[in-house]
Parts: C-alpha cells; sequence; structure tokens
C-alpha cells in the first residue's frame, strides 16, 4: 500500500506547496484518497476460468502431454490467485481498508 500510494503522496505535498495549501487540506486530501475503495476481481471471474479450463480445456489435450500439463500448471495458478486474493482481501478487512469487487474495467462508481 505504502509504494503504490508514494508517488501521490509526494505529488500532493509538492502541489500543496505550491498552491500553498494548509496543511490540514492536505491531510484532508490524503484521507479522502486513502478511503477510496481498492478495486479487486470478483471471485466468480475465477471460479468461470477454472471451470472452463477443469471441464473443457483439460478434456480437449492429449493425456500425458505438454498441453496437458500445461493446463494444470494454469489450473494450479489461478487457485493461487484465488487463494493470494482472498488473504488481500483480510488483510484489508483487519486494516479498515474498502475493497470494491469489479466484474470489468469499465464499472462506474455508484454515487
Amino acid at each position: 500500500m505504502f509504494c503504490l500510494a508514494f508517488p501521490f503522496f509526494l505529488s500532493l505535498f509538492f502541489y500543496g506547496y505550491l498552491l500553498r495549501l494548509d496543511i490540514r487540506e492536505i491531510r484532508k486530501l490524503l484521507a479522502l484518497k486513502l478511503m477510496e475503495p481498492i478495486p479487486i476481481p470478483a471471485r466468480v471471474q475465477y471460479e468461470l476460468l477454472l471451470q472452463m479450463l477443469e471441464k473443457k480445456t483439460i478434456m480437449a489435450v492429449e493425456r500425458n502431454s505438454i498441453q496437458y500439463e500445461q493446463v494444470n500448471q494454469l489450473i494450479v495458478t489461478l487457485r493461487k490467485a484465488l487463494a493470494i486474493q482472498k488473504q488481500l482481501e483480510d488483510s484489508c478487512q483487519q486494516a479498515n481498508l474498502p475493497v470494491e469487487h469489479r466484474w470489468s474495467l469499465n464499472e462506474m462508481k455508484n454515487e
């Protein structure tokens, strides 16, 4: 979180200095930025990919082939990614950071 937000903080302080913003105003802006929900993929997206790979793709390739092994590796990788995303969600919840599950990059914010 710190590494991703650091350039924003740095630019905010730099421009705040140039615009002569009060430190209280800068703190308000930082608080607003930090409270935006963290967008992450909806879990069902992983499940859809896994179902396709496990029910269709794996059946379409020859057993004991390089392609079969590659599909298996892809399934394992997706399962790991889903587990890591669950860990991220848990750590965000513990840190009281809001999370927003998204279906696409183009979703609009509810305002």
